[in-house]
């Protein structure tokens, strides 16, 4: 995307052709990768579509045969006047016998034996394709896969956390002790100041920067230090999501203001005061952590927490300002942002309607991630000429991730609205279409992968590192769309408890992230960890 300027024994510099020919191959690619990553959500959505409507029309034509069957008894298809039920003496089976001579059974609902044949199909698929790609010869795929899938575990804890204390909140505080939308929106602040202190917190602690020190410079033993900061990472990532979706919470309500919600640019102005209003609270707890940590004789223990605690920031303030922008396109396509539901503030558009916004929010997302490439290449260049800790080199990595974070969110709106185009009476947030939109998500993304990964591995320098972090991308994508998932089955499970609905709901995600996070802490994060050092030995 820059000229490039070549000199020459004895003539003057002159500009060389605009794109390396290096950077038109991966523009080509990236396009023809997105191709297939919307291909296959496609499919996936209308194959799922066309088995909903199957299902439902073998309901009708069952029920239509039992009214029948109700209206003429007695008569059967071989004679007249033969008795009704069972022969005496023959074991009484349900259904019709199949090939193997198992029955397949009438007396349960046919909802439930095609959601447990789809689950139990689709559970086998889900895993064996898991162990195909953390065991994939290429070892570039086998990285991505575990940056992938723990990056995911860790923002699946991080939101359902968030989620059950937002909802314990709402029903229990907001609707009892908080009137008006001032004190709601307060809650929200102070959901984001408390989650970004527990992460900063539990990676202090974790780590051994908040507690007793060697004479060596590093927490507890020197043999424990790599763990001590394997555990504080997994624990702060956790925590950091939470403070993203508050984030998001918050200006998502924001964005929803009379005066901002007025017009798609008035939306959009919440992206400055999201920047300056999370930029407050970073220099707060800057100042905290320098006080809390003022000894300069353990310099590791300090430079590691506050370069971790700097990168949660970064990703908090990247996933509030991407989340922002996207509502406000959202809203300049729809007409509506009184909602952060996409199914919301589609409702009421004309079927051709909600396809077209699907094919738009496609080709913005196309535009950002083909933007991103020149972003990339730039903060490369400011991470390597200037100090990581600096305010530019903090700049160029808050523009790289929301670039990219921007980029998933347009994926995750426009699957869901193909999703409505292909069937405008469908319920988007009912469990099977959630898990519909997260199966098309993470094919289509690891197509995607696959795709870039073939030019990653005819690349060097800054091109390579360019297409990694596009492909490490996805990992929000995947997390956040699984994360719906459970946050729906979870809401299901506790909507029978009525109301104790909420608690029963905060419960089992805490149940649920005791049973997922010590495999991501004791499996998957040493597996990433071990891949990254070798790779950065490699390069």
């Amino acid at each position: 995307f820059c000229p490039r300027v070549t000199v020459c024994a004895g003539t003057p510099p002159r500009i060389s052709t605009f794109f390396h020919m290096q950077w038109s191959f991966v523009l080509l690619t990236l396009a023809s990768a997105w191709e297939v990553q919307l291909e296959c959500g496609i499919s996936l959505v209308q194959l799922t579509v066309n088995l909903t409507q199957v299902v439902q029309d073998k309901e009708i034509g069952l029920l239509s045969a039992a009214s029948s069957a109700a209206e003429v008894p007695g008569e059967q298809e071989h004679g007249e006047g033969l008795p009704v039920g069972p022969v005496p003496g023959e074991p009484k089976v349900q259904g019709a016998p199949t090939a193997h001579g198992a029955y397949i059974g009438h007396g349960e609902s046919s909802n439930v034996k095609n959601a447990v044949a789809l689950m139990l199909l689709g559970a086998v698929a889900f895993q064996m394709s898991t162990f195909y790609l953390v065991n994939n010869p290429d070892a570039d795929i086998v990285f991505y896969s575990y940056n992938i899938f723990g990056s995911a575990i860790s923002i699946f804890c991080g939101v359902l956390l968030y989620e059950g204390v937002q909802g314990c909140l709402e029903e229990y505080v907001m609707g009892h002790f908080v009137q008006g939308g001032t004190g709601r929106r307060m809650v929200r602040a102070c959901q984001l100041i408390f989650w970004l202190l527990i992460a900063d917190i539990s990676m202090g602690w974790t780590s051994g920067a908040l507690g007793k020190q060697t004479s060596s410079g590093k927490p507890g033993d020197d043999e424990s230090w790599p763990q001590r900061k394997l555990k504080a990472e997994c624990w702060g990532g956790v925590f950091t999501h939470a403070a993203c979706f508050a984030g998001m919470s918050l200006w998502g309500v924001m964005q929803q203001l009379n005066w901002f919600g007025t017009a798609p640019i008035h939306a959009l102005a919440v992206l400055p005061l999201a920047v300056l209003g999370t930029g407050i609270i970073y220099r707060v707890f800057d100042l905290v952590r320098d006080r809390l940590v003022s000894n300069t004789s353990m310099p590791e223990a300090r430079e590691w927490w506050d370069e971790h605690c700097k990168e949660a920031e970064n990703d908090v303030m990247s996933f509030g300002t991407s989340y922002v922008t996207v509502q406000a396109i959202l809203f300049l396509i729809m007409g509506d942002i009184h909602s952060t539901s996409t199914e919301t503030m589609a409702h009421g558009l004309e079927h051709h309607d909600v396809r077209s916004a699907a094919i738009y929010m496609s080709l913005i997302s196309l535009i950002v991630v083909i933007c991103a490439i020149p972003i990339i290449s730039l903060s490369l260049r400011v991470l390597k000429e200037h100090d990581r800790h600096g305010a530019l080199a903090r700049f160029s990595i808050i523009s790289v991730n929301y670039t990219l974070m921007t980029f998933a969110w347009c994926i995750f709106a426009a699957t869901e609205l193909l999703v409505m185009a292909a069937n405008p009476e469908i319920d988007i947030h009912g469990i099977v279409m959630r898990v519909v939109i997260a199966v098309a998500v993470t094919a289509g993304s690891f197509a995607f992968i696959f795709a870039l990964d073939k030019v990653a591995d005819n690349s060097t320098g800054t091109t390579h590192k360019v297409i990694v972090k596009i492909i490490l991308a996805k990992a929000i994508l995947i997390g956040f769309s699984w994360e719906h998932c459970f946050q729906v089955a979870l809401a299901t499970i506790g909507a029978n408890f009525h109301e104790y609905a909420a608690l029963v709901t905060f419960l089992l995600s805490i149940l649920l992230c005791i049973v997922v996070f010590p495999a991501y802490l004791w499996y998957i994060m040493p597996k990433v960890s071990e891949l990254r050092e070798a790779r950065d030995e490699a390069d």
